[in-house]
C-alpha cells in the first residue's frame, strides 16, 4: 500500500466508522426520546381529561362526552358498576374496543388510584387512562375511562425520526468533508516528507520540503531542509577533500620519480662546472639555477601531501628577491617579459622560512608569466612599514587582470582556467604565508593586470 493510502486510510477511515456510529447511536436516541416525549404528553392529557371527570365537578352528559372526546382526539368510556362498557364515545364501528376498555378496567378493579397503560388492539396501539368515579353523582359507573390511538404519535415520531435522520445524514456528510480535509491536511505534508526522504535517500541533494504554516510537520519540514543542505555542503566538502588527497598522493609519487634523476643530472652539470672552460662555467651555471627552480617545483610539488613546516632563519628579503630574479631573468626574457625590480631601502631581516617565501614567489611570478602570453611587464617590488611592523613583497603584471566574478574563488583548490593547471598555486601559497602569520592581498594593479601584495611580519607569529 502506498505512503497516501496507508495513513489517509488510517486516519479517515476510524474517523468516518467512529462518526457513523454516533451519528446512529445519536439519532436512535433522539427518535427514542421525541417518541416517549410524544406519549408521556397523550398519556397527561388523557389523564389530565380522566381526573377531571372523576373529580365529580362535571356533569358526565353525552353532549359533553362527546365535545370533550372531539377536543380531545381521544374517546371516552364510562365503566358500570358490573364491569360492562355503559356509555362511550366510540363509533359503531368500534363498539368492540369499548368491550376491551371495559376488560381492563375489570382487571385493575377495584380502582383505588389512577392508572393508566397501553395496550393493543387488533394490531393497533393504544393509550388509556382510568380513573375511579369516587366523587360522580351518578352511580351507575364505577369509573371513567380515556382511550387514544398512538398511530397518529407513531407516525409524528415516524416522521420526526425522518427529519432528524435527514439532518444527521447532512451532518455526516458536513464532518466527513472536515474529516477528509483534516486528513489530508496531515497526510499531505507527511507523503510530501516521506517522498523527500525517499529522494535523499537515492542521492538527491536538492530536493526541497514547501510546508508552510507554524505546526509541528512545517518545522519537521525546516529542520528537514536544512539538514539537506548541510548534508549537501558536507557531501561536497568530503568531495572536494578527496580530490585534494588524489591529487597530493599522485602529485607526491610523480615529484618523487623526478626528484631522483633531478639529483642525478644535477650533479653532473655540477662536476661538468668545476671541469670545465669560462664560457661553460657560464652555462653549466644557468642550467643549474634551472635545476634549482625544478627543485623547488618539486618540493612544492611533495608539500601537497604533508603538513608544511617551516625552518626560520633571519632572512634578507631583498637579496632573496634578486635571487629569485636572476633565475628567471633567461626565461623571462626569452618569452619577451620585462622584469623590473624595485627594493626597498634599509629593509631588516625577518625571520622567515627562506624556501617557502621564494617557493610562494616563483609561484606567483610563473603566475604572472603565464598571463603574458604575448610579452608585457612584471613589477616586483619590496615594502618595508615600520609603523605596522611588517615587511611586503608586491607582484604585478600588465595582463588582462582577474574578473570580479573570480576574485572570490581565486584560492579555491582545485579552481582554475589555466590549461593544464591543478589550481593548487595560489591555495598552498597563501597557506605558507599565512603559516608565517602573514596574509596575502590580491587586486588588479595600475599595470592593468593583477597585482599579489604579500606581507610578513618581522616577529614571530
Amino acid at each position: 500500500m502506498s505512503i497516501k493510502g496507508d495513513i489517509y486510510l488510517r486516519l479517515f477511515l476510524p474517523f468516518s466508522v467512529a462518526l457513523l456510529l454516533a451519528a446512529i447511536l445519536a439519532w436512535w436516541m433522539a427518535t427514542s426520546i421525541v417518541t416517549n416525549a410524544l406519549e408521556r404528553r397523550l398519556a397527561g392529557q388523557l389523564n389530565h381529561a380522566a381526573s377531571v371527570l372523576a373529580d365529580g365537578s362535571v356533569p358526565l352528559t353525552p353532549e359533553l362526552l362527546h365535545r370533550l372526546g372531539r377536543l380531545m382526539r381521544a374517546d371516552i368510556v364510562l365503566v358500570r358498576n358490573d364491569g360492562r362498557a355503559g356509555f362511550t364515545t366510540l363509533p359503531e364501528d368500534k363498539a368492540s374496543l369499548g368491550l376491551e376498555v371495559a376488560a381492563t378496567a375489570r382487571r385493575h378493579a377495584p380502582l383505588a388510584s389512577p392508572v393508566s397503560t397501553p395496550f393493543v388492539f387488533q394490531r393497533t396501539p393504544y393509550l388509556m387512562a382510568i380513573h375511579p368515579l369516587t366523587h360522580s353523582r351518578d352511580r351507575r359507573y364505577a369509573s371513567v375511562a380515556t382511550v387514544a390511538s398512538l398511530e397518529e404519535v407513531r407516525r409524528a415520531s415516524m416522521n420526526a425520526a425522518w427529519s432528524l435522520g435527514g439532518a444527521v445524514f447532512a451532518g455526516i456528510l458536513v464532518l466527513a468533508v472536515l474529516g477528509h480535509t483534516l486528513a489530508r491536511g496531515i497526510t499531505r505534508p507527511v507523503r510530501q516528507l516521506a517522498t523527500m526522504a525517499t529522494r535523499i535517500a537515492g542521492g538527491d541533494r536538492s530536493v526541497r520540503a514547501t510546508v508552510d504554516g507554524g505546526n509541528e510537520i512545517a518545522e519537521l519540514a525546516k529542520t528537514l531542509n536544512e539538514m539537506t543542505a548541510r548534508l549537501a555542503d558536507y557531501e561536497e566538502e568530503i568531495a572536494h577533500a578527496n580530490r585534494l588527497a588524489a591529487v597530493g598522493q599522485t602529485a607526491a609519487r610523480v615529484a618523487h620519480e623526478i626528484r631522483n634523476p633531478l639529483t642525478a643530472i644535477k650533479m653532473q652539470i655540477q662536476l661538468l662546472q668545476e671541469s670545465g672552460d669560462p664560457q661553460q662555467r657560464a652555462i653549466t651555471r644557468s642550467l643549474l639555477d634551472e635545476i634549482r627552480r625544478l627543485e623547488l617545483i618539486v618540493t612544492s610539488t611533495l608539500d601537497l601531501s604533508r603538513p608544511a613546516r617551516l625552518e626560520r632563519a633571519p632572512t634578507d628579503v631583498n637579496a632573496l628577491v634578486r635571487d629569485l630574479a636572476h633565475l628567471l631573468a633567461p626565461q623571462f626574457e626569452h618569452r619577451a617579459i620585462r622584469l623590473g625590480l624595485d627594493c626597498a631601502d634599509d629593509l631588516p631581516p625577518a625571520n622567515l622560512d627562506g624556501n617557502r617565501v621564494k617557493q610562494v614567489l616563483l609561484n606567483l611570478l610563473v603566475n604572472a608569466a603565464d598571463a603574458l602570453p604575448g610579452g608585457g611587464q612584471i613589477r616586483l617590488e619590496t615594502l618595508y612599514d615600520a609603523n605596522g611592523g611588517r615587511i611586503g613583497i608586491v607582484i604585478e603584471d600588465s595582463g588582462p587582470g582577474i574578473p570580479a566574478d573570480k576574485m572570490a574563488q581565486l584560492f579555491t583548490p582545485l579552481q582554475t582556467d589555466k590549461p593544464g593547471g591543478l589550481g593548487l598555486g595560489l591555495s598552498l601559497s597563501r597557506e605558507l604565508v599565512e603559516l608565517h602569520g602573514g596574509h596575502m592581498e590580491v587586486d588588479n594593479g595600475p599595470l592593468g593586470g593583477a597585482r599579489f601584495q604579500v606581507w610578513f611580519p618581522l616577529k614571530d607569529a
